[in-house]
């Protein structure tokens, strides 16, 4: 019997064999077909010859219909129902081809219905295609219900009707990047460069007009010291703004 899981589906393909393929691949078409029948208890285990037997008469009815319809990959038959027989059916199509609209999928049976090819008295049909409960978007996009379909808002660099197509970054591209962080790496060290230079010269001054202020300081009192006895300099009253001068000179020559 055919089972899935949350990332591949056994169905029963064109061909009528059942094949595993991954569900990010395939986009499903829920299908609901009433058909005027009796119903029988055993219909409601997947295991039974009751719902092999019916399933084997849905198989010969619908593959001719589709296995000709591009992009069609198989049939899964979730369950029988009573009332009278409803078939509970998904048709799965390929994600990179083409995808048919709900009314395109519903056509072939709702034709064979019409014109009296179908092996089954049809009372009620309904095909949609499944939302965002099936998790459709792939590589991290995000699912928007819109009635009966989903639309998918793909992240940067993916594309398509379900994300599932790369983008391919234009040539060059790489190149371009690697190119401005190198240019903002350059920028940087230049940046810093520039202020380490600015902070060392600024302590240089600083340091230099600090040691002139010292030696005047030091001139001054040692003038002071030798010049304590008033009758011995008498005469000479502009001797330190003489060495002051002198001092001077020296320190910027």
């Amino acid at each position: 019997t055919p089972s899935e899981s949350g990332t591949e589906a056994t169905v029963f393909d064109p061909s009528g064999n059942q094949a595993t393929i991954p569900r990010e691949q395939t986009v499903p078409f829920a299908v609901v077909i009433v058909i005027v029948e009796p119903f029988v208890p055993e219909l409601r285990n997947k295991r039974s010859r009751a719902f092999g037997n019916l399933r084997r008469r849905f198989l010969l009815f619908l593959l001719p219909l589709y296995r000709i319809r591009r992009g069609f990959l198989g049939i899964i038959f979730n369950s029988f129902s009573q009332g009278s027989v409803v078939a509970d059916i998904e048709l799965l199509y390929n994600s990179t081809e083409p995808i048919p609209t709900a009314e395109e999928v519903q056509s072939p049976i709702a034709d064979a219905r019409d014109n009296g090819s179908a092996i089954f008295n049809i009372s009620s049909l309904q095909v949609e295609r499944e939302g965002c409960s099936s998790a459709p978007c792939l590589n991290g996009g995000s699912c928007t219900n819109n009635g009966t379909s989903f639309s998918c808002s793909c992240p940067v660099r993916y594309s398509g009707d379900r994300c599932e197509m790369e983008e391919t970054p234009p040539d060059g591209f790489e190149t371009w990047k690697i190119g401005v962080a190198v240019s903002l790496a350059f920028v940087l060290l230049l940046l810093i460069f520039i202020s380490a230079v600015v902070i060392v010269n600024g302590r240089k001054g600083k340091q230099a007009r600090y040691n002139l202020k010292n030696r005047r300081n030091s001139f001054d009192l040692d003038f002071d010291l030798f010049s304590s006895d008033g009758d011995k300099f008498n005469g000479i009253p502009n001797y330190a703004e003489s060495f002051e001068m002198d001092e001077r000179r020296d320190i910027y020559m």
